[in-house]
Formats: structure tokens, sequence, C-alpha cells
């Protein structure tokens, strides 16, 4: 129900007579919303991770596991025979290495200072 004040208030007077006047609600809203990523925050974002990914330095490999990586598809295309003849081969030309780095460290034994 209405008083007559506020119906008063809600009727424009004009010359031809009394029109009532449109009322207007005003929305609040109950839950915040989260703010949108605007075009240019998605751009900076991927320059950003674009940027960091160029300036990391690609892992580092050992020498010795980048070699084997290298023979690794040839390896695996042998058969089941020659894949234990050029382990074998592999693993006997290791050791002479091996070998011959003990020799030499036992002609030249380290001494330890005094």
């Amino acid at each position: 129900m209405t008083t007559q004040s506020e119906n008063q208030s809600s009727m424009i007077s004009t010359a031809t007579g009394t029109i009532p006047r449109k009322t207007r609600k005003l929305s609040i809203p109950t839950k915040p919303t989260a703010p949108t990523k605007t075009a240019a925050a998605t751009v900076m974002e991927y320059i950003v991770n674009r940027n960091k990914s160029i300036n990391c330095p690609p892992p580092t490999q050992h020498l010795v596991e980048a070699f084997l990586a290298g023979i690794a598809p040839a390896l695996k295309k042998l058969s089941a025979q020659e894949w234990h003849f050029a382990k074998t081969e592999i693993f006997a030309t290791v050791q002479k290495f091996e070998f011959n780095m003990l020799n030499r460290q036992q002609q030249f034994p380290c001494t330890a200072p005094n």
C-alpha cells in the first residue's frame, strides 16, 4: 500500500495531467564477482611464459649418455644374437680402457703431501 505522499512523488505533473513515473530497482550483487582476464593480460602472460622457456638453457647431458643414446636405435634393430655380440664387444672395449687407466695410475702413484 502506498501513502499519498509516496504516490505523489511517483507521479509527474504535466500540463495535460499526471503521468506515473517509472521506478527503477537498483540491483546489488550478492556475491563479489571475480574480475575476468583482459586480452592484454592474456597476451602478457603468454609473452612472459614464452620468454622464460627461451631463456632457460636445455638440460645438459653427459657426453657418454649422449653417445649411448645415439647408438641405441641401431642396437635396438639387432637380433638377439647380434645384440649379445655387440654388448660383449662394447663391454670388452670399456674394460680395455679401464685396465689401461688403472695401469697408468699404478705407474705414477699419487703421493700424499706431508
